[in-house]
Parts: C-alpha cells; sequence; structure tokens
C-alpha cells in the first residue's frame, strides 16, 4: 500500500464555453492527486470550491491527445496546439482543454497550459507510479474484505 501522499497545485486557467476559445474568464483553480484515491485527481475550480474528479489516466490520454477529445459523458479532455494572434506579437498556445458537462447547469471548458498539467501528472507519479494504483486498491479490497468477513461472522 501506498503512503498517503498527495501533490497539490495551483494552476492558472480560463473559463470559456465549450469549443471556444474566446472570451475566456480567468478563474483560480487547484489540482489535487491524493495516494488515497489514486486512479482520481481533483480539480477544485473558483474560489466556493466547484469539484471535479478526474481518472488520471485519462487526464495523462488527453494530454497526448493533439485536437481530438478523449473521454465519455460529464468530462472530455484533449490537447490544443493553435497560433494565438490576438496581441501584435503571434505566439504559440499549448493548453489543456477540460470540457465538463452537467445536467444541472451549462457546459463548459476549463483551458490549463499544458506544460503546467504535464508537471502535475509527473509530480503525481511519483507518489504512486504510472500504472500502480491497482495495488493500493487491492490493498483497500483486502481490508473491505475482511472486515465485510468478520461483520457476517456476528
Amino acid at each position: 500500500m501506498h503512503k498517503n501522499e498527495s501533490v497539490r497545485r495551483s494552476l492558472r486557467c480560463e473559463l470559456t464555453s465549450p469549443g471556444a476559445r474566446l472570451p475566456a474568464n480567468q478563474i483560480p483553480a487547484e489540482v489535487v492527486y491524493d495516494s488515497r484515491d489514486p486512479f482520481a485527481v481533483a480539480f477544485y475550480l473558483d474560489k466556493d470550491g466547484v469539484r471535479w474528479l478526474v481518472d488520471r489516466g485519462l487526464l495523462a490520454a488527453g494530454l497526448e491527445a493533439v485536437t481530438r477529445a478523449v473521454g465519455e459523458g460529464d468530462v472530455r479532455i484533449r490537447r490544443v496546439i493553435a497560433l494565438d494572434a490576438r496581441d501584435s506579437e503571434p505566439r504559440v498556445l499549448d493548453e489543456v482543454e477540460l470540457e465538463l458537462s452537467s445536467p444541472s447547469g451549462p457546459p463548459a471548458s476549463v483551458w490549463f497550459p499544458a506544460a503546467d498539467v504535464e508537471a502535475f501528472l509527473q509530480a503525481s507519479y511519483a507518489v504512486v507510479r504510472d500504472g500502480g494504483e491497482g495495488p493500493a486498491c487491492d490493498a483497500a479490497l483486502e481490508k473491505l474484505g475482511r472486515l465485510l468477513a468478520a461483520w457476517s461472522a456476528d
């Protein structure tokens, strides 16, 4: 079982309507990986603590998925590399779009610098290696099995 460790990063991000890159509103975001839930990455968006849980493997796949989104349902992720010509000096944007939808509100896209997402993922792999999530869950399931067996014996 992994030690109880976590990775926490404040990232800059922008909020837009899905599929649109502009206009954008900057919002605060915190991204958290906790070894107690080794498959999940929590995105805390806005100061009100809006939280989305995303599969860490899906986030990594989205980082690799240039222009096409990965994921189904409420969360889709893709990497977008584009030219930003809004300023007098055009620059290349390399971002990750986290497209979120919910039955209780309008869909939204949250944009993060790809380098920040990649650095966060690398830090999370230092806590639980890529592919090492299973043993942590196996140990937790084994413990639950022992609790259930003890409860059933009573």
